[in-house]
């Protein structure tokens, strides 16, 4: 039979040695270590045993490496990758050899069972013919003995016939005997050479599975890096998304905190106007009526010191003053004291009930505020 040449692997198989799985805690991997030192410590074996520490060395190898965390981690990616199924493949070569060695030799022990079976036959039948020749000699001889008195001129004849039948009995004998074993030398060399031929083919069959084996193991291996490749570029690009996605979102996040902040910050600004503007309205509001309180003021002061004589002009007959706010719209054709335009159907009015000015919508808008 023929098998592959799988050489050994010179990475050692530390699971193996521990009888542990790759998925072993390290709780595992003592109490295993321990178990197998006790077995095979060399001061543990019987007075007069042989002392063999190579399985001892070899267990505490593999605890010594396994119980690095650091070693462990790379052993782990080398020995799931290709490691595992090479060991895995060198002992079942080592296995189907010693299973063809064991069948090889059971063979060789019946075919020698059977060469001496052959042999102790033939030597079993030619002891019998020895036996039949020489019970048909003694025959002949008491033959002889009851006819020698009648034929004692035929006694040296017969006993020449004698001699000549034991000469040819012992020759055909040892032509028997060389024929045997030219036969049995013949048989041994056919077999001889069936066998270096079935093994020769065997050989020859290993070697292409081997090869086959190999070329499916660096097969899976390439497709399974490339798998691993494509996963990490799918993974890298979805984080790149997600990023840009956390990037985007926090970005509109921004600009809507901005936008509000604007917002509050133009609504303030819109509300301290209003104020500010509310505050100019209520101060012109207030200087017009001290202005108007002011000139009733005078105006009674005058009557007073005149005696009660009444004025031909009102108190407010100077010039108005104009406030710059409310000033309402007044139906009917008006001109504008400012640039002079004519309104034919309404203008704006001074609020002052004794003023009589009109103002055109630009103007008014011009000069007041509110």
């Amino acid at each position: 039979m023929q098998f592959p040449n799988i050489s050994q692997p010179t990475t050692p198989d530390y699971y193996a040695d521990l009888g542990l799985s790759m998925n072993a805690t390290l709780q595992q991997i003592k109490a295993a270590f321990f178990k197998l030192a006790r077995r095979h410590h060399p001061d543990k074996k019987a007075p007069g045993k042989t002392v063999d520490a190579q399985e001892f060395r070899k267990v505490r190898e593999a605890y010594e490496f396994l119980k690095d965390e650091t070693k462990r981690k790379q052993y782990n990616v080398f020995y799931g990758a290709s490691l595992q199924r090479h060991w895995a493949v060198y002992r079942q070569q080592q296995e189907a050899q010693r299973r063809h060695a064991e069948t090889m030799r059971r063979e060789a022990a019946q075919r020698e069972a059977q060469q001496k079976a052959a042999a102790a036959e033939s030597e079993r039948k030619m002891k019998e013919q020895m036996e039949a020749s020489r019970a048909r000699a003694e025959e002949e001889r008491k033959r002889g003995e009851n006819t020698r008195e009648s034929e004692a001129g035929t006694e040296e004849a017969a006993r020449k016939a004698q001699e000549l039948y034991e000469a040819a009995a012992r020759e055909r004998l040892l032509v028997n005997q060389e024929r045997q074993r030219m036969y049995e030398e013949m048989a041994r060399m056919q077999q001889e050479r069936q066998t270096i031929l079935q093994e020769a083919e065997m050989l020859r069959r290993g070697k292409e599975v081997a090869a086959c084996m190999l070329r499916v193991i660096y097969q899976r291996e390439v497709r399974r890096r490339a798998a691993e490749a494509a996963a990490q570029e799918q993974l890298r690009r979805q984080q790149e998304a997600e990023a840009e996605n956390l990037w985007a979102q926090k970005e509109r996040e921004a600009e809507r905190r901005s936008e509000e902040a604007t917002k509050r910050v133009r609504a303030q600004q819109e509300r301290a106007a209003r104020q500010r503007l509310n505050s100019i309205l209520i101060e012109e509001k207030q200087r017009a009526l001290c202005f108007f309180w002011r000139g009733m003021a005078e105006h009674r002061d005058a009557e007073t010191a005149t005696g009660g004589e009444r004025q031909a002009e009102p108190p407010n007959a100077k010039e108005c003053e104009h406030p710059p706010f409310g000033w309402p719209k007044i139906q009917g054709s008006a001109e504008c004291m400012f640039c002079g335009e004519v309104r034919k159907t309404w203008a704006y009015g001074c609020p002052e009930p004794q003023c009589g000015a009109k103002a055109c919508p630009s103007c008014e808008h011009k000069y007041c505020i509110f």
